[in-house]
């Protein structure tokens, strides 16, 4: 098409204006947004975008050694690359697959994920040549007509065509549909620039001797470098773009520095020798498949300005040994740790409301986890094949539990629900499949522990009805309240079979005793009340079977406050004489309280269930303990209290002047302790 060329016309003052303008914006900190390059002193080039005063979405442009990877047409480099030689071209002829017909290549996900452009050397194109760029002849994702030339014309590679076409299958790889014309494919190859070893992003970058700020690196930044083994983000970045760091598998270590408070959706995943990562307390958020499949990831440190972890966020970190999730944290997404195999707990915070589907899928290494009463949705499969459960938990704060979400979790001995009305649900909830029968309707395995009064209830309730033990117990409401005594001073005693100021301690079972870091005394075995016959401290039926704390009340009504951290799948009992026992989990430090009514002297029995109650011989891993910091007693009746062998509360003794005494009193007469008046005889 002829065009017709009109003579320049220059308005001088017009001119003159404009250059006015623009030195005025520069004076004023202010530059015109646009794309620019810079090479480093290493000969490693960077593309960036300048923004004011500020380089944003920074990334690996080239590097001293370029090589260029075919994916058609060098036959003589590639002898076994598939030769193209179209009959037609359409669709079908044109797609980057080896599924069916006459095919360019197959491009593998990772290689997706670290193009930013397919190079195509082409002759012979007709002035009528219109070519569209397609992702699967099936899924109309379409992306622009394309408009070649002879000669190498560059195809960019966005970062929804590299999503799209990784996401596998048939008719999801890149396709080019020929709309009119013709021309003939002399090769099809991509640029390759390695950079290898330590690497550092630049802080500063310059457009002539303009000196730029980098605060972002952008989306695909250095992905898919096998070579490089460390990565050190400058001070000033704010944010890491999506696949920033996408399959760079050589990548041993990263350094994220205080400041970025985003990053973005896969920018690590497929970093498969990464082993650790400390995220900075700026980040408020963690994209869908950040970590993904980080294979040899063991331990992650997400700080407490985190408010959610997205989906896929760690899904196939197969080594990983321990996560803390922080209390800020209020969604988990799908997939968020699914196929975690060597995660053996996990706490949940409670700011969290619903647990994601497939949250924690596979994880075949969960043995324990903590539901926080915040939650009110489990979604479908979350817990689903994590065969190493062996207790939950359900809060009544739950309201609805997806299907599938503990299906196949055959390991399952324990299920607590302090849901008091059950809701129906659907028969796979619990169900697992079974070798002889395909799958097991009938879970027989697990014993159902419900609310006092609800037997019934979950009885007549699809598919809770499914449990053939069901056993009711009541429960103790956790409460916050500051810690009322200590167990300050029982460091140096035995407490192995015991009497100490007036608690039998009988904790030389399992890891069970002191813990001098933080003061606790730890209950780390199962007991089983129904194997003691004669309940007495100091009898030998009581030695050999019980594991805990026994102390005893006057007769009549009172408080007894306990305070304590439940770690794993351990949970506290309090039982009250030969009456129901009564269970309290709680995963931050705080009271738990116990109302008793007695008529005579009682013996209250403080002890820890972990796994079944059934089982007394099962021992806990050391993280399946409870803590206990503090016990008070306080009778309701009146404030002085006769006490006989000791003193019934611990804690500190003062004389009625407000004098703190060393232990407990060696005379007779009326002290204080912890606000109460008591008597010693």
């Amino acid at each position: 098409m002829n065009k017709t060329l009109r003579p320049l016309s220059l308005d001088v003052s017009k001119h003159l204006r404009c250059r006015l303008f623009l030195l005025t914006l520069l004076l004023c900190g202010f530059m015109p947004t646009m794309a620019e390059t810079w090479t480093d002193g290493n000969g490693i080039t960077w593309s960036f975008t300048v923004n004011g005063t500020e380089a944003t979405d920074i990334r690996f442009h080239g590097g001293p050694d370029i090589k260029k990877v075919y994916l058609y047409g060098d036959v003589e480099n590639y002898p076994d690359q598939v030769p193209f030689v179209p009959a037609a071209w359409n669709a079908a002829d044109m797609r980057f697959s080896s599924a069916e017909g006459t095919h360019l290549p197959t491009i593998p996900d990772d290689v997706y994920f670290s193009l930013k452009t397919l190079i195509f050397d082409v002759s012979d194109v007709t002035d009528d040549f219109d070519l569209k760029v397609m992702n699967g002849w099936w899924s109309n994702t379409y992306y622009d007509h394309v408009k070649w030339e002879n000669g190498l014309n560059e195809l960019q590679i966005t970062e929804e065509m590299a999503r799209e076409c990784a996401k596998g299958g048939e008719g999801r790889d890149l396709d080019l549909m020929l709309y009119s014309g013709s021309m003939t494919l002399n090769a099809v190859y991509y640029e390759s620039s390695e950079v290898s070893g330590d690497l550092e992003i630049p802080s500063k970058v310059y457009v002539g001797s303009t000196e730029l700020t980098v605060t972002s690196v952008g989306a695909r930044a250095l992905s898919g470098n096998p070579k490089l083994t460390s990565v050190t983000i400058p001070e000033g970045v704010t944010s890491i773009g999506n696949y920033a760091f996408y399959d760079c598998s050589g990548l041993t270590s990263i350094t994220i520095p205080e400041g970025v408070a985003g990053i973005g959706n896969y920018a690590f995943a497929g970093c498969n020798n990464l082993t650790s990562v400390t995220i900075p307390s700026g980040v408020t958020s963690i994209g869908d498949g950040t970590f993904r499949n980080c294979n040899n990831l063991t331990s992650v440190t997400i700080p407490s300005s985190v408010t959610s972890i997205g989906n896929d966020t760690f899904a196939g970190c197969y080594g990983l040994t321990s996560v803390t999730i922080p209390e800020g944290v209020t969604t988990i997404g799908e997939w968020a740790f699914s196929y975690c195999y060597a995660l053996p707990s996990v706490t949940i915070p409670s700011n969290v409301t619903s647990i994601g589907n497939y949250a924690f899928y596979a994880c075949s290494g969960l043995t324990s986890v903590s539901i926080p009463s915040s939650v009110t949705s489990i979604g479908n499969n979350a817990f689903s094949n994590c065969i190493s459960l062996t207790s939950v938990t359900i809060p009544s704060s739950v309201t609805s539990i997806d299907n599938y979400a503990f299906f196949d979790c055959t390991g399952l001995t324990t299920v607590t629900s302090l849901i008091k009305e059950p809701f129906t649900i659907e028969e796979n909830v619990f169900t697992y499949y079974d070798i002889d029968v395909s799958w097991n309707p009938i879970f027989t395995s697990s014993t159902l522990y419900v609310p006092v009064g609800t037997k019934s209830l979950y009885e007549a309730t699809p598919a809770w009805n499914q449990f053939q033990d069901i056993v009711e117990m009541q429960y103790i409401d956790p409460i916050d309240g500051e810690t009322t005594v200590n167990t300050e001073g029982l460091g140096g005693q035995d407490l192995t079979d015991n009497v100490v100021d007036g608690v039998y301690y009988n904790l030389n079972g399992g890891n069970s005793g002191y813990d001098s870091t933080d003061g606790s005394i730890v209950i780390g075995e199962t007991t089983n009340m129904g194997q003691i016959t004669n309940p007495i401290p100091g009898t030998s039926d009581v030695a050999n079977n019980f594991t805990g704390l026994i102390l005893s009340v006057a007769a009549g009504k009172g408080t007894i406050i306990v305070n304590i951290k439940t770690v794993g799948n351990a949970q506290l009992v309090v039982q009250v004489g030969n009456g129901t026992p009564m269970i309290a989990t709680k995963t931050e430090q705080g009271n738990v309280v116990v109302n008793y009514d007695v008529a005579e002297d009682t013996y209250i029995y403080i002890y820890a269930i972990i796994g079944s109650s059934s089982a007394p011989s099962l021992r806990a891993a050391s993280d399946n303990v409870v803590k206990i910091y503090g016990i008070t007693v306080t009778p309701e009746s009146t404030g002085i209290h006769s006490i006989d062998n000791g003193q019934l509360t611990i804690g500190n003794y003062y004389t009625l002047d407000g004098r703190k005494l060393d232990g407990v009193p060696a005379k007779k007469g009326l002290y204080i302790v912890n606000g109460r008046k008591v008597v010693m005889k």
